[in-house]
């Protein structure tokens, strides 16, 4: 795959012929290979498939492209985050920024600089799991189900107003950590800081980061911040380089179930925010942009602030639940039904 001539995994001479190293590139040529896996496997679901529009009848081509999937995605997800960013200047939070690494035990390599470049230098005797796999999928789940979720829940007694948004990237062993960055009321800085400190001891980690003071007073400064960490998951100016790695992150992300970018849950799902967007007319998307650039919002944070959403959830044999959420002079509705199965009904759906 030319990992290597490529500079994606940088690494000693030495520790090249290691056993470690061979198996940290063949992980890197497993997540290539389930990316275009997975993406063969859509275009077999959409052959010959079309969507229409039964109030215009338009219909709409079903074809899989790779590449646009993936750039809709992280424009939808650069919608939500500058939603968030105005959010957050609307109720008075500021930003503080937090970096999450695993302990030693998840790392299987220990990296060195090199004339300036780090790379992968010895095994790591700490290292405690059998392969490099089991360590990526349980230090996933550390890192959510421990860290994070201790972490969040922790803060949350402080401030019930915190917003966030949480970014996974994997370091050249492709071992995950964790890049956060919350919006909280000023006044609870400090606790959130005290809450920090006792993460970090109660589970031993050492390289992590808390800025609480270089981002308090520009918000948008915090957002570019963090959404550099999404750009560099994204493709952007297509070289071999460039396409391998994204390659390898795509595969990654699906062969672990690795959530790249999560955020804030809000009323307006990404989902239901992109559904919209994909069947508005272009001469309605043109009049909402222009009020967005003149506003200096995001599309997003426009449908959030103006939007009715009523949504229906049945299930079998149950009485619907209906959820609304109402926006103060809403120009926008939205009405979502959901219909879930159970478990016989989805596994017969499944077999069918």
């Amino acid at each position: 795959m030319g990992f290597l001539d490529f500079d994606l995994v940088p690494m000693t001479k030495k520790f090249a012929k290691t056993q470690s190293a061979k198996e940290i590139l063949k992980m890197y040529e497993e997540c290539y290979d389930e990316s275009y896996e997975k993406e063969d496997n859509q275009h077999k679901f959409r052959k010959g498939k079309s969507i229409q529009n039964m109030d215009t009848g338009e219909v709409f081509d079903f074809i899989y492209d790779f590449e646009k999937e993936q750039k809709k995605y992280y424009q939808s997800i650069q919608q939500k985050i500058f939603a968030l960013e105005q959010l957050a200047q609307d109720y008075g939070l500021v930003p503080i920024f937090i970096t999450f690494t695993l302990p030693s035990r998840f790392h299987p390599v220990i990296s060195r600089k090199y004339k300036g470049i780090r790379k992968l230098a010895k095994p790591n005797e700490n290292f405690a799991f059998q392969s490099i796999e089991d360590a990526i999928r349980e230090g996933y789940a550390f890192l959510q189900k421990e860290i994070f979720r201790n972490f969040y829940k922790r803060i949350k007694n402080y401030d019930s107003n915190i917003l966030y948004i949480k970014a996974i990237e994997p370091h050249k062993t492709l071992i995950p950590h964790m890049h956060l960055l919350l919006f909280v009321t000023p006044i609870n800085i400090e606790n959130i800081e005290k809450v920090f400190r006792k993460i970090i001891q109660e589970f031993n980690l050492h390289q992590t980061k808390l800025d609480s003071h270089e981002f308090v007073k520009d918000i948008k400064k915090a957002t570019k911040y963090i959404m550099k960490y999404l750009q560099k998951n994204q493709q952007g100016n297509i070289s071999y380089e460039n396409n391998l790695f994204f390659r390898v992150l795509d595969g990654w992300e699906r062969k672990f179930r690795i959530r790249l970018i999560t955020s804030t849950n809000l009323p307006l799902s990404i989902g239901a925010y992109r559904r919209i967007y994909q069947f508005l007319d272009e001469e309605v998307i043109e009049t909402i942009r222009k009020i967005c650039i003149d506003r200096n919002i995001s599309i997003f944070y426009e449908f959030y602030t103006n939007l009715y959403i009523r949504k229906v959830v049945k299930v079998r044999d149950s009485p619907p639940k209906i959820r609304e959420y109402f926006a103060k002079d809403a120009k926008y509705r939205l009405y979502i039904e959901q219909i879930k199965l159970k478990d016989e009904e989805r596994k017969k759906r499944d077999t069918d």
